[in-house]
C-alpha cells in the first residue's frame, strides 16, 4: 500500500495468456482491497493491456488461470505516483495538475506561464 495522495500504476511488459475466451485466463484488476470492489479493469486473450491506473493508493490484481494449456501468463511492473499537486508540492502560482511522475501549471484568464511555474499579466 502507498501512502495517501499516491496512487498506483501497473505497466505490462508480458502479457500471454491462454487466447481468445475469457473463461480461460483471465486478468482482473480492482480499485481497493478486495474483488467485490470497483473493477478497474479485465483482460484476456490477445489484448495486452497498458498502463493501469489507480484511483486510490489501493489496487487488486487478480490472475485466474484454467489448468489445461500453459503459457506465460503476465508480469507487471508497479510504481507510484505521488500527487504533488494535492499535498501541495508544487511551486505553481495558480494552477496544478497532476501527472504521472510530475506535474504541470497553468494561469488564470489574463495571465501567462513563464518559466513553468510562475504567471505574470499578459
Amino acid at each position: 500500500m502507498s501512502r495517501l495522495q499516491e496512487r498506483f500504476d501497473i505497466a505490462n511488459s508480458v502479457f500471454k495468456p491462454e487466447k481468445n475466451h475469457c473463461s480461460y485466463d483471465q486478468l482482473l484488476v480492482h480499485a481497493g482491497p478486495v474483488n467485490n470492489q470497483k473493477r478497474v479493469g479485465s483482460y484476456c486473450g490477445s489484448e495486452i493491456p497498458g498502463l493501469i491506473n489507480s484511483e486510490s493508493n489501493i489496487m487488486m490484481v487478480e490472475f485466474h488461470s484454467d489448468d489445461t494449456v500453459e503459457r506465460s501468463g503476465f508480469k507487471a511492473e508497479y510504481f507510484t505516483d505521488t500527487d504533488e499537486c494535492a499535498l501541495g508540492e508544487h511551486n505553481c502560482d495558480h494552477t496544478c495538475r497532476n501527472l504521472i511522475g510530475s506535474y504541470e501549471c497553468s494561469c488564470n484568464e489574463g495571465y501567462e506561464l513563464y518559466n513553468k511555474y510562475r504567471c505574470k499579466e499578459s
